[in-house]
């Protein structure tokens, strides 16, 4: 499928991009994760594409984010029916075989209220950061163990920013920083 937007991320000789629906103009197909890696020619190649759970087509916002072994994808859906969007944050994690696994999937707090909400992932090694409406900041998802094992440890709201201005983030280290609108 075709990526959508600018969802791709890249960490060294792996990169991984969210692609468009397994079947066009179906609201409710999955979307489809690919992951690329670099070989000995300095070319990069799909080595994995992993279908995410059916009904998580966005029909706007996506964002994706790799570390090492990690990577996570946020999508934002958008209710068909005209409800509110729902929020999805996934997480994969690579083997030591060098295979990719959906291994943890966190809903949205609430459906967003402000259909104009931005939001965001980034993965700083065993945390995930989530650019959240609800706390007006950020959700820190941490490995809690082996592989699968992700819960939240902490929430901040970001003094002086308010949704809709904050756009996207990244983190490196023990930094991380925010873009917001205006």
């Amino acid at each position: 499928p075709e990526p959508i937007g600018d969802q791709a991320a890249i960490d060294g000789d792996t990169a991984v991009l969210l692609g468009g629906p397994v079947r066009e103009n179906d609201p409710v197909a999955p979307l489809r994760v690919v992951f690329l890696e670099r070989g000995a020619n300095g070319q990069f190649a799909e080595s994995q594409a992993i279908d995410l759970p059916s009904g998580t087509n966005p029909l706007g916002d996506g964002s994706v984010s790799i570390d090492g072994d990690v990577a996570a994808v946020f999508v934002r859906r958008n209710d068909p029916g005209g409800g509110p969007f729902r929020t999805w944050v996934n997480i994969f994690e690579r083997n030591s075989a060098g295979t990719w696994a959906l291994t943890a999937r966190f809903d949205g707090a609430t459906p967003l209220s402000d259909l104009g909400a931005p939001q965001a992932v980034t993965v700083n090694g065993g945390d995930v950061l989530v650019l959240e409406s609800s706390v007006q900041g950020v959700r820190v998802l941490r490995r809690t163990g082996g592989p699968g094992s992700w819960a939240e440890v902490q929430a901040f709201g970001i003094p002086g920013f308010a949704l809709p201005a904050l756009l996207d983030m990244s983190s490196d280290g023990d930094l991380a920083v925010f873009t917001d609108q205006g």
